[in-house]
């Protein structure tokens, strides 16, 4: 199961059912219930495996990151399209719980714009049901990760995910969310006659839809299909062997293989961005009306006949001589049909190959790569987030639009408040620099490419390694540490504003001044490491005896958000920060 698009459809359907018997709606536009998300999880996935279902979840590289993103020049459109519908939908729900809207937006799972702590909580839940959720490395960015018989992966059944990618994959199964659970099994129930509900069910099965490359070939007749007369001539012939497919044919008539010829053509992420530039549509005389992938493979269809061409040895660059001239002539071109091709058959050893050739051609160009493949093996603990992830990858990390990231007469972004935290984990991974990528903070309309500049504080703190070889109260006072830290930011800065105002300080007062800039000009990871280093010795109660702890965690939270507003993270939210 893929989480990422999981909590896309499963986060949104909790968040409806507990607003039965919450009217005022708060839950959507603050965050979520993390206590329903983690009690509906945890009902799911524990009643499935009583009805013989096991569900594995990973995640898949965090985009910009991943092999097949830096071998494509797409990414970057589509993440302003992204940060676009997610600042959209984040909006609209604002303007619902406001009032001023009636209505929500019809697909809110596909704006991508999730609660701030969803992964940890997700995460955290899942560890405790016993479910490990597997990262995939850049070299298995979806759908690369191989699902073989000899793999480590031979014995799933089939990939729930929105990526429709894996069902161009030979030998896959593809099950969308939207045909996850066909008669609403994992659903809360009312009680009869009332819309208040009775609880979650307790799962005694599930129904399911899926597709793969077979079905989709017979569906679109890439091959010769038999007759109707040759159907009947050959029924109750044979060794009792069962139909293929959907039709009462016994053999396999179609080429799975074309499925691939034609999504180049109907456009993947490699082609997509060249199909535009050439317009190659036009030059086709392809006509793409209301369905476009059934318009595309008739014209397939046609130009294969014409061209007395043979199914099992089609190529693209053979329909056409506008194909075959574009892909002899433009380098670019000719690399984004090699790249598709292997990565549909999973060859990721053919995908580092174009990736290093447009590298090299971008780099003849001067131009700028939107995405970085590192091959560099990166241990890193399954707790860390996608964020971390993604700086560890690439130094590059593209943050999510929250439903938090709302106008709000110009309060800070989500990804804004917890900017100490990012800064912290970075140097952990030991980089010297990364870029943020974005909804600037004062337009929300526009993505903003921030530079961290890391290189000045390399060394101030341990690496990630080690402090993951630290007993864990050493690890528990570090944490306090940076918690702490925002409360002294915030009294370093009521002290500058005072310090500041008195235009008669004396040479004492304004030497006090420059010691108090010096001192809030220091990063927060000298801040926080020299506290830790005066408390490291000391002796320091295990966390479940530290119940003041949990007041200072709140102080921390409720300080970042310095608004007259209602808090951005709530009360009953941090149990999940703790986790």
């Amino acid at each position: 199961v893929d989480l990422v698009d999981f909590a896309a459809w499963f986060l949104p359907r909790v968040d409806r059912a507990v607003k039965e018997y919450e009217p005022d709606a708060t839950t959507t536009i603050y965050g979520g219930e993390y206590v329903h998300y983690d009690e509906v999880l945890c009902t799911m996935v524990f009643g499935l495996r009583n009805a013989g279902v096991y569900l594995e979840f990973f995640v898949d590289t965090p985009r910009g990151s991943g092999l097949i993103d830096a071998a494509t020049s797409v990414w970057a459109d589509e993440a302003k399209r992204r940060l676009a519908s997610g600042l959209d939908c984040a909006k609209a729900v604002r303007q619902w719980c406001r009032g001023e809207r009636t209505d929500l937006p019809d697909r809110m799972e596909e704006a991508r714009c999730p609660p701030v702590l969803w992964f940890d909580q997700l995460r955290a839940t899942l560890g405790r049901c016993g479910c490990t959720v597997w990262h995939l490395a850049p070299e298995e960015q979806a759908p690369l990760l191989s699902l073989g018989h000899g793999s480590d992966w031979g014995h799933v059944w089939g990939i729930v995910s929105d990526n429709v990618d894996w069902a161009v994959v030979r030998g896959l199964k593809l099950v969308p969310l939207s045909c996850f659970d066909l008669e609403g099994d994992l659903g809360p129930w009312p009680t009869e006659g009332s819309e208040v509900l009775l609880g979650w069910p307790e799962v005694s099965g599930l129904k399911v839809r899926f597709t793969c490359a077979d079905l989709l070939a017979e569906h679109l007749r890439l091959g010769h299909p038999p007759r109707e007369d040759d159907i009947q001539q050959h029924s109750g012939k044979g060794k009792g062997r069962g139909p293929v497919g959907y039709g009462r044919w016994p053999f396999k008539w179609w080429n799975d293989q074309v499925l691939v010829e034609l999504a180049m053509l109907c456009g993947t992420d490699a082609t997509t961005p060249l199909i535009q530039k050439h317009k190659l549509y036009a030059q086709l005389n392809l006509q793409v009306g209301a369905d476009p992938v059934d318009s595309i493979s008739r014209w397939l269809r046609n130009q294969l006949y014409s061209n007395k061409l043979r199914w099992r040895d089609l190529h693209l660059e053979a329909l056409s001589p506008v194909l075959t001239d574009l892909a002899s002539k433009d380098r670019e071109f000719a690399l984004a049909l090699k790249c598709s091709r292997s990565v549909y058959v999973q060859r990721p050893g053919e995908v580092k190959s174009v990736q290093a050739e447009i590298a090299r051609l971008k780099r003849e160009n001067s131009d700028k790569m939107v995405a970085v493949f590192n091959a560099e093996q990166h241990d890193l603990p399954d707790a860390c987030s996608l964020s971390v992830r993604s700086a560890a990858y690439a130094s590059r990390v593209y943050l999510d639009v929250m439903f938090e990231d709302v106008s709000r007469h110009g309060a800070a972004l989500a990804h804004q408040l917890l900017a100490d935290f990012r800064r912290i984990l970075y140097l952990l991974l030991r980089r010297t620099s990364v870029h943020e990528h974005g909804v600037a903070g004062e337009q929300r309309s526009s993505i903003q490419r921030t530079l961290i500049d890391l290189e000045p504080a390399a060394g101030t703190i341990p690496a990630l390694q080690a402090i993951q070889r630290w007993p864990f109260l050493q690890r528990w006072v570090f944490f306090r540490k940076l918690v702490e830290h925002n409360l002294l930011q915030c009294e370093a800065q009521a002290d500058l504003q005072t310090v500041a105002g008195n235009d008669a300080a004396a040479c004492d007062g304004t030497h006090g001044k420059q010691e108090k800039q010096q001192q809030h000009q220091l990063g927060v990871e000298t801040v926080v490491w020299d506290a830790y280093k005066a408390a490291r010795d000391s002796a320091t109660k295990p966390p479940r005896l530290e119940f003041g702890f949990l007041g200072a965690v709140m102080e921390y939270f409720v300080s970042l958000n310095l608004r007259s507003e209602q808090p951005l993270i709530r009360e009953h939210e941090f149990d999940s920060i703790l986790a």
